[in-house]
């Protein structure tokens, strides 16, 4: 069994701001502190990428962030698949206004990362549209809620993020 540690860099109830991600592998956490989740494991195509209950050693929530070479731009992936965090309508070159955030073997999208007061917005590196969690529903059959990519609205907090728990010790994953 294969185990790896996070890299954490912060722990934003003690300094106030969120820092985007380095390089290395992360999970991502809503406003409802659910985790950025691939449905399933699922290296197929557009499998939905979805917030999910955090569940501690889950490689479906570990996603790596490598940098690109541009200032706060990475390439997302899942540790498990290695399918890229891409969005439905990437692979013809459509508008991702409003598309769901899904994987995708193949198509790399860049996303820009930057801090943004108490959390980071994940924006799609082209049309600066954001990744926004929808809100929990617990009477749908099962917990999950989707990723879309939408305008950037400062005053929405489902569009901000964090990443891992600020002890190291919850931050390892079996895969």
């Amino acid at each position: 069994m294969l185990q790896y540690f996070a890299l954490l860099i912060l722990s934003p109830a003690a300094v106030g701001n969120a820092v985007p991600p380095s390089s290395g592998f992360f999970r991502i956490l809503d406003f409802e502190n659910r985790s950025v989740d691939l449905h399933n494991r699922s290296p197929a195509d557009f499998d939905p990428i979805q917030t999910y209950n955090t569940s501690i050693g889950e490689g479906a929530q570990k996603w790596l962030f490598t940098p690109t070479g541009a200032p706060n731009q990475f390439r997302i992936s899942n540790a498990v698949s290695g399918t890229f965090a891409s969005y439905t309508t990437a692979p013809i070159g459509g508008d991702p206004n409003r598309c769901q955030v899904c994987a995708h073997p193949n198509l790399a999208t860049l996303w820009n990362i930057t801090a943004n007061g108490a959390g980071f917005k994940i924006a799609e590196s082209n049309s600066g549209l954001v990744m926004c969690a929808w809100q929990f529903q617990p009477t749908l059959p099962l917990p999950t809620s989707p990723l879309t990519l939408e305008a950037f609205d400062p005053t929405q907090t489902r569009q901000l993020f964090d990443h891992d728990h600020p002890n190291p010790m919850f931050n390892t994953w079996s895969i």
